[in-house]
């Protein structure tokens, strides 16, 4: 539960609009996140795998974030995933793909730079 206790602590920190799309996110990412390859590493081995791994990436390197198209959101998670996560986020597939790509580079880059390092 740390993962979603940080993105509700960011969420706090967001415009009352904003706050609101993130959290309509949040719900949809907790909801994969009790699928046993479920949650916020699955979502980004999908977009991986779909081959946005230099974006992804770049949201947890210093600099630019590289943005990931809705559509191309869309074409990475597939049809079924992104009617399951509009349902339990109360979003059509069209918005649920524009809030994450709008959103997630931001949530996941905040998580990055909070994230304890790792020895060597």
């Amino acid at each position: 539960m740390e993962l979603v206790d940080t993105m509700v602590a960011e969420l706090a920190h967001a415009t009352r609009a904003a706050r609101h799309r993130q959290s309509q996110l949040v719900e949809a990412l907790i909801g994969t996140a009790h699928a046993p390859d479920g949650g916020l590493r699955w979502l980004l081995s999908r977009l991986e795998q779909a081959g946005h791994g230099r974006a992804v990436r770049s949201w947890t390197a210093p600099g630019a974030c590289c943005r990931i198209s809705p559509q191309q959101m869309h074409a990475a998670l597939g049809d079924a995933e992104v009617e399951r996560m509009a349902g339990r986020a109360g979003l059509t597939g069209d918005e649920l793909t524009a809030a994450l790509s709008q959103h997630l580079p931001g949530i996941v880059s905040r998580l990055a730079r909070q994230a304890p390092t790792q020895p060597n």
